[in-house]
């Protein structure tokens, strides 16, 4: 094997080796705010700052007009916050003149506020723009990104101004709200899993206390194998993509055979490659009462 087929399969190595590690290092960055409603009808602020020192501040009664400041991880598209009241959405709208449908911002808040001003969604100041119309959310806003809070934040500060506007902003789940909340953290950057380390809880909790064991106990793992043969950029290309599919939950073992020449003169290459994981399912309704009949 000649030096430039070397270097091809320590390319490939690498490449689905990262792939199966499923993990890679993240910074603190900034963080929050979290609002976390107590028991005790107190109210929690939790936020990581530019040093990435915890700020945690309890208050018995929130101050009138209680605003909360919003930037991004690297302390970059202010914004302000002020806490309204939130409802379920609504099963059915009326049909506005244009409805305007987006999902799997996951965590990139820069990408989601220049989608939303070229779209003329919001205004320059984060203010709604969008006059009587639907922005519609499927879900989606957990993991990957630095910025998964900040975005839901996005989102929630135009529901009122809209709604004040005779326009509306509906959020669906998507797979990946789910998967977090029965803290299942494969895709989840690593600055995550430390804060909720740092604060002794499970990430879940900072958003929902009681949901985790709810949702999860509605869906089920299910492992796959997968054989793949044929030229090497075609297997790591179809790889790469299979692996980064949402409905993919952990790619857990690669393994790669030998790669084979095939053609010397245009320098083609067979490979073969291995690759098990899982995926998952929602549970049936027959499924989910059987699990909560009383055991025998």
């Amino acid at each position: 094997m000649n030096k430039t087929n070397r270097n091809k399969y320590f390319i490939v190595a690498l490449t689905l080796l990262f792939i199966s590690s499923g993990l890679s290092a993240g910074t603190f960055g900034i963080d929050g705010p979290y609002v976390i409603y107590q028991p005790d009808g107190k109210t929690r602020i939790l936020s990581v700052d530019k040093k990435g020192e915890i700020i945690d501040t309890t208050y018995s009664v929130l101050p009138e007009n209680f605003t909360l400041h919003i930037v991004d991880h690297k302390g970059r598209f202010p914004f302000d916050v002020q806490l309204h009241p939130v409802k379920r959405p609504d099963w059915q709208y009326r049909q506005p003149e244009k409805v305007f449908v987006m999902s799997d911002p996951h965590g990139r808040l820069d990408c989601v506020i220049s989608l939303l001003r070229g779209n003329g969604i919001i205004d320059k100041n984060f203010h709604w723009s969008f006059g009587t119309n639907h922005l519609m959310v499927i879900g989606d806003i957990f993991d990957r990104g630095n910025d998964v809070l900040q975005i839901f934040w996005l989102f929630y500060k135009p529901e009122d101004e809209a709604a004040k506007a005779g326009g509306t902003v509906s959020f669906l789940l998507g797979n990946h709200e789910p998967l977090v909340m029965a803290n299942d953290l494969r895709y989840t950057k690593e600055k995550y899993k430390v804060l909720a380390q740092e604060l002794g809880v499970d990430y879940p909790t900072l958003f929902a206390p009681k949901l985790p064991a709810v949702i999860q106990a509605n869906y089920a793992e299910i492992p796959f194998t997968m054989n793949l043969e044929g030229e090497f950029l075609t297997v790591l290309t179809f790889l790469y993509d299979f692996s980064r599919m949402d409905r993919i939950v952990n790619i857990t073992d690669v393994s790669v055979a030998s790669p084979k020449m095939v053609d010397e003169k245009r320098e083609i290459m067979h490979i073969s490659v291995k690759c098990s994981g899982s995926t998952y399912r929602s549970l049936t309704d027959a499924e989910i009462a059987a699990q909560a009949a009383p055991k025998k």
